[in-house]
């Protein structure tokens, strides 16, 4: 079967009890309007992270360490600093080159870090992750073009000083306030420019390069850096709760304090007042979670069987990793209660069959079997509807062994199912195998 348009759909219910799994600014749960209601949400980003901290967890395993392999800009200097000073160069000829690389890259100092040798060098607040084959390949240009390059950036930094001091003593001279001049050199010099002929031999030097499996799934969107885009491939949108959202007020205690206190038979330690009261919002919800991956296009870029265990890692990722939200409970470790795995030329999203949320009514009905029943049907009346037939379907229901089609006894079959399904997949002549 030809890969090039197939997606994956991954679904799953899962139920969080009294907790807050996902919160917002203000410290209380994320919540969203679906239908006209308002409902718990986990946002994608809180699901994103916990789901790339799991891949490294089975990078090894499934033998796809290369493939999750990012290194955020915030630490990029840095880690050009370390890998120049294993090569060999001299502790500040490196911080100078980790230095022009850094801004080469469009990244703007926030902070200074000292290596281990004491060496100052710049950190970023950017967002964007770089793949450590990138990082080498800028280390290769930085190493081989090194003293012409330090050469050019030292005369580009002085120039900057000079116009940034005559600059300031203008200012100063028109407004009759005096001036730093060192505080003035110091923020040109925090803030130099990459000269734009280096830049631009630093970044054809990467773009092109094969991105790591894992970098496709966070995306990178750079308008100012031509060539270093990146389409994410991973659709993982914000998770909701089927059910109408119900906050509760829950008061707490964090310390109890004990004092000595002298009575008829001596010290004895007697509690006093308590510290650290307050009060939290929590919520309890079943999440409906959906990801997509567009598996063909993965597999054109980085090759089938890549391509076929990333999407395996992401399958065991998405349904074994836990929500970690600030201050949330351990009550989040729940695993889910319904998956749902489908692949075809679509995306099988069935978010439509909670847009009106369900209600359960005490003890005739069970809320997560009712979410099964409606995601099910939903799915059935889209495939009749649009005749779009999913080319593979695997479901597990943890509370019934179901006879229904597509139904798995556990998850290493699910696992097993859509791991023979991959295989069969195959990639146009003339693109990556």
């Amino acid at each position: 079967m030809n890969a090039e348009s197939i997606k994956i759909t991954l679904e799953k219910l899962w139920l969080s009890p009294s907790a807050a799994p996902n919160r917002g600014e203000d410290g209380n749960p994320k919540t969203a309007r679906i239908g006209g209601v308002e409902r718990a949400r986990v946002s994608s980003q809180c699901q994103k992270r916990t789901i790339r901290e799991a891949l490294r967890m089975v990078a090894k395993e499934l033998g796809i360490e290369d493939m999750i392999n990012v290194v955020r800009t915030h630490a990029l200097a840095p880690e050009l600093n370390r890998i120049l000073v294993e090569r060999g160069m001299s502790l500040d000829d490196a911080a100078k080159l980790a230095r022009i690389g850094f801004s080469a890259m469009g990244c703007k100092a926030k902070a200074r870090a000292k290596t281990k040798d004491d060496n100052l060098v710049p950190l970023s607040s950017a967002l964007y992750a770089l793949t450590k084959k990138e990082i080498a390949t800028i280390a290769d240009v930085l190493e081989k073009n090194a003293s012409a390059y330090m050469s050019e950036f030292d005369a580009a930094t002085e120039k900057a000083v000079k116009e940034s001091v005559e600059a300031a003593k203008k200012k100063a001279k028109k407004s009759g306030k005096k001036f730093d001049e060192e505080v003035v050199m110091e923020k040109a010099r925090k803030n130099i420019k990459c000269p734009v002929k280096i830049a631009n031999a630093i970044k054809k030097s990467v773009s092109g390069l094969e991105h790591s499996a894992e970098c496709r799934f966070m995306g990178r969107m750079l308008a100012s850096l031509e060539g270093m885009g990146v389409d994410s491939r991973i659709l993982l949108p914000s998770a909701f709760g089927i059910e109408c959202y119900a906050p509760e007020e829950d008061f707490f205690v964090a310390m109890d304090d004990l004092h000595d206190q002298t009575g008829v038979d001596g010290k004895r330690m007697v509690p006093t007042a308590v510290q650290n009261m307050g009060t939290r919002i929590l919520t309890s919800n079943i999440f409906y979670h959906v990801l997509v991956i567009e598996v063909g296009e993965v597999a054109m870029e980085i090759g089938v069987e890549k391509a076929a265990k990333f999407a395996e890692a992401l399958l065991d990722t998405f349904v074994t990793a836990r929500i970690r939200g600030g201050r949330s409970y351990s009550g989040n470790n729940n695993m889910p209660s319904y998956v749902r795995v489908t692949a075809g030329i679509h995306d099988y999203n069935n978010a439509e069959a909670f847009a009106v949320p369900l209600q359960a009514t005490y003890p005739e009905d069970n809320l997560i079997k009712m979410g099964v029943e409606k995601l099910e049907k939903n799915a059935e009346m889209f495939t009749a509807k649009y005749h779009q037939v999913p080319k593979f379907k695997a479901q597990m229901y943890v509370a019934e062994d179901r006879d229904v089609e597509g139904e798995c006894k556990n998850f290493n079959e699910m696992k097993e199912r859509l791991r023979k399904f991959l295989s069969t997949l195959t990639v146009s002549k003339g693109e990556k195998k």
